[in-house]
């Protein structure tokens, strides 16, 4: 099994690797920086994601964010931190961290919890499959945005940055932190790209800068928010729940209706 880890620390990462070499089961590939990691995994095979680049947890988690939106739920991830509390432990599960460590590291515990995640069923890391907010619902599983019992067809990218948008409402995305967590690339080789898709995201779901919610708003050149309407709730809904809002038939159109919140 190949295991890619983001260690900063040489003499963690040995410490690990030696650990995980003995056991014989894993295959160790290391990497220093999230963008090179990204990269890796949109390439290659990998079974299991260790992440401890650092003294705490990184907040947002460019590597969890990336998963999430590609439905990566078949890539357990495991977070290492030396010192974290209890916000910051809710706060990487929250961002789709399958297991975490903190404090001192004990390889033995690592390849224990490693080898008891691996042998999980699947079906039980899955993710979060489905996002409502106002008058809109996203289907990763289809990967498709129904508005007002509309279908509206995206591309799998413009999937992926709809689904960053509306898991992340009223949040502030850096144009980097889209690029990197898109694309696997510094900001500078997509700029344009990123710039195109976020104008055709606009159009197709209705978001502009007008007086109706939910929109996509520019933050200045910093990035944008997605904010909702200020009554609203978003509900993120798991495989095994169905929604009671989910339309028997639709029609395949780009809908233009005023979007109107409903608390779920």
């Amino acid at each position: 099994m190949r295991v890619a880890m983001l260690v900063s620390n040489n003499h963690r990462f040995e410490s690990i690797k030696k650990a995980f070499d003995e056991d014989g089961l894993f295959d160790s590939v290391r990497f220093t920086n999230e963008l090179s990691l990204l990269g890796f995994l949109r390439r290659e095979a990998v079974d299991l994601v260790l992440l401890g680049s650092g003294r705490e947890f990184p907040s947002p988690n460019l590597v969890l964010r990336w998963r999430n939106c590609y439905c990566r739920d078949d890539l357990p991830v495991i977070v290492m931190a030396e010192y974290a509390g209890k916000s910051s432990m809710m706060a990487a599960f929250d961002e789709g961290a399958n297991d975490i460590l903190v404090g001192q590291l004990c390889t033995e515990e690592l390849l224990v919890r490693a080898k008891k995640l691996l042998k999980d069923d699947k079906a039980d890391r899955k993710m979060a499959s489905r996002i409502e907010l106002g008058p809109f619902m996203l289907d990763r599983s289809t990967n498709m945005v129904i508005r007002d019992d509309k279908v509206i067809r995206l591309t799998a990218r413009e999937f992926a940055i709809a689904w960053l948008f509306f898991s992340n409402v009223g949040k502030l995305l850096t144009k980097s932190q889209i690029a990197h967590t898109i694309w696997a690339k510094d900001l500078d080789l997509v700029s344009h790209s990123l710039e195109q898709h976020i104008y055709k995201l606009r159009c197709k779901l209705s978001l502009g800068d007008g007086s109706n919610y939910p929109r996509l708003s520019s933050a200045y050149s910093l990035g944008y928010k997605l904010e909702g309407t200020p009554e609203g709730c978003i509900a993120i809904r798991s495989p095994g729940r169905t929604s009671p809002n989910m339309p028997r038939t639709v029609r395949s159109v780009h809908g233009n209706a005023a979007p109107e919140t409903r608390v779920l």
